[in-house]
């Protein structure tokens, strides 16, 4: 743009177009109004006199009205000038905002276009580096909006960028130090919230609760032990198989033995006798 000056030169000094002040008779004005609103201080209408309170209040509302259409007619004629000065200033205006807004747009377009050539740029560093992360974290989730303002160096964001890669390398390392079995819910965690502390947060949390579960098991196999122990005690006790009960005659089993006996009468007398005694059966062959 050429360097030409724009500037506002006004024809007349405004001190002399300015009235130092819009004269009229309001000491006088003031003294009449003071003196008639002293005839209303204090009054009290009666029920018969409604008619004449609305009366006077109609010459007083008549009053201001009057007043006041009269201060707009003076001040639109004063104001006149400084109407049409600020419409004239408008247009001037105007006629360089819309220049300025085509220009603002060719800026814009700049901004932008050096904006998507930093992204890339970022994206390109992203790609080379991120190695063997790129399938568990994608450019968006490191993306900072901020990278692509002027005042950012690309040489700070890739530090950034080589910070990052670092921490998840050093908590690779430490999630490989855990049982293999906890190594995927760690990795998936912190994958997720790309926060190693809160990864290792949840994985305490899971763990104490794994471990819960399983003393709560075993106390309930130990509560149930017990209980099967304790049924297993009230239970009566069953008697051997074949055994007589205490109801019952125990049986014995008989036999049938042959044999000749001899000796004398006396002795063979006592031998019955023993036999008779003791329930044993005996017949002559």
């Amino acid at each position: 743009m050429a360097n030409n000056e724009l500037t506002l030169v006004l024809e007349t000094e405004i001190e002399k177009l300015t009235p130092k002040l819009i004269a009229f008779n309001n000491k006088e004005l003031m003294e009449s109004v003071v003196n008639t609103l002293q005839n209303y201080v204090g009054i009290v209408y009666t029920d018969k006199q409604i008619g004449e309170a609305k009366k006077d209040r109609a010459n007083l509302n008549a009053f201001s009205i009057a007043l006041n259409k009269e201060r707009i007619r003076i001040q639109k004629i004063y104001m006149t000038p400084c109407d049409l000065f600020k419409k004239q200033v408008d247009e001037v205006i105007n006629k360089v905002t819309e220049t300025c807004a085509k220009i603002d747009a060719q800026i814009v377009a700049y901004e932008q276009k050096e904006k998507e050539k930093k992204r890339k740029e970022i994206l390109d560093y992203f790609d080379a580096t991120i190695g063997d992360f790129a399938d568990f974290v994608g450019f968006e989730r490191i993306f900072n909006p901020r990278w692509l303002n002027v005042s950012v160096s690309i040489k700070s964001i890739k530090e950034e960028i080589d910070a990052f890669v670092q921490k998840t390398r050093e908590a690779m390392t430490t999630i490989d130090t855990f049982d293999e079995a906890d190594r995927d819910f760690i990795r998936s965690f912190y994958f997720k919230t790309l926060d190693f502390g809160s990864a290792m947060a949840e994985y305490q949390r899971l763990k104490k609760q794994r471990e819960d579960a399983i003393l709560y098991k075993q106390q309930q196999e130990e509560r149930a032990r017990i209980e099967a122990e304790r049924q297993e005690a009230l239970k009566p006790k069953e008697s051997p198989k074949n055994a007589p009960t205490s109801h019952e005659t125990p049986k014995v089993e008989k036999m049938v033995v042959k044999f000749g006996v001899e000796g004398t009468v006396e002795e063979i007398k006592a031998l019955k006798k023993f036999l008779t005694d003791n329930n044993i059966k005996y017949f002559a062959v």
